[in-house]
């Protein structure tokens, strides 16, 4: 696997963020995109496989990170997506 970046953008306001996901090559760790529940800020952030099955994910404002489901942090509807660069060999 490898990394995929890509650049999420909400239909309804518009809203714009870049993001990746994907195993860095000849590492453990792999990008997952996370969301606090709370301030709904969304980040890529490095977890090894393990951490991301025992599901020991990083904390923001005082609770875990969830995973993403690709929803909009200020209306809420579907963020389309599109892969603009990808590291594969």
């Amino acid at each position: 696997m490898s990394v995929e970046y890509y650049k999420f953008r909400c239909p309804q306001c518009g809203t714009e963020k870049e993001l990746c996901e994907g195993m860095l090559l000849f590492s453990k760790e792999c990008y997952y995109i996370m969301k606090c529940p709370i301030c709904n800020r969304i980040e890529s952030i490095p977890l090894t496989e393990m951490e991301y099955q025992e599901k020991r994910f990083p904390m923001c404002c005082g609770v875990k990170m969830v995973e993403w489901a690709r929803r909009c942090p200020k209306c809420g509807k579907e963020m389309e997506g599109t892969l603009y660069c990808s590291d594969v060999i």
